[in-house]
């Protein structure tokens, strides 16, 4: 499977300890120039809903998560131009000894199972589908937070670009919350990717949380039950 590596062009420091692990591991993958939410001069999305945002995420968007989640939407339209499933990296993931060999099982699986976490659930809910070789495959009842690595079928990507020409969430809020695109979320354990040291020194800022007004916090509590009753309907339907 094509291994692509999400990162700015100019992160010098990550693209050249991307170049060393895979090197190490005798792998192959290719860099995916990410977007600069900052810079980027051409229209990113053809709406941007604040209100569903804050709804979403609790605060406004930052121009780093804008060109985040620009960056992956920019790689699943290019898993739909191609044709093929892909496996998903941001420049700080880091990947286990184990890596390899779930390339190997996930290449096996991502022709039924359209998109495959590659991270831990972090305890989220879970219902065993099948194991493949070392590893076990999950359904995902609860998504957790999250997008340093995946893969991803033709048929998932091009749900996700149908689904978010209007940006409404974070990239990994936008994937979590499957009951609205439509795909349902996979997880192969264990995990073969972490978040990298380099993680720590995040590229997307403004993450913090403004005090919120009274009457958003309703509104969230409210969208949360919504959310959450949606989550339930998507799962009773299809969970194995």
């Amino acid at each position: 499977m094509r291994i692509v590596l999400i990162s700015l062009p100019g992160s010098i420091e990550r693209r050249a300890a991307a170049i060393e692990q895979f090197a190490t591991a005798g792998l192959e993958f290719e860099f995916f120039d990410g977007i600069n939410g900052s810079t980027a001069k051409d229209p990113l999305f053809e709406e941007v809903d604040h209100h569903q945002y804050l709804l979403n995420a609790g605060r406004p968007p930052s121009a780093g998560e804008i060109g985040c989640h620009a960056s992956h939407r920019a790689v699943w339209q290019y898993c739909v131009e191609l044709n093929e499933p892909l496996i998903v990296l941001e420049d700080d993931a880091k990947i286990g000894a184990n890596f390899t060999a779930a390339v190997s099982a996930v290449n096996g699986l991502i022709g039924k199972f359209s998109f495959i976490r590659l991270q831990d659930l972090r305890n989220s809910p879970k219902v065993k589908v099948c194991d493949s070789g070392i590893f076990t495959l999950y359904y995902c009842k609860k998504y957790p937070h999250g997008a340093v690595g995946y893969a991803i079928h033709p048929i998932a990507a091009r749900a996700f670009v149908t689904h978010s020409r209007i940006l409404t969430a974070p990239t990994d809020k936008f994937i979590k919350n499957f009951w609205q695109h439509g795909q349902a979320m996979y997880c192969l354990l264990p995990d073969s990717i972490t978040p990298g040291l380099l993680n720590e020194n995040s590229t997307i800022d403004g993450r913090e949380k403004p005090k919120a007004r009274l009457g958003l916090s309703l509104q969230r509590s409210l969208f949360k039950i919504h959310c959450a009753f949606r989550r339930t309907l998507f799962n009773w339907r299809h969970q194995p």
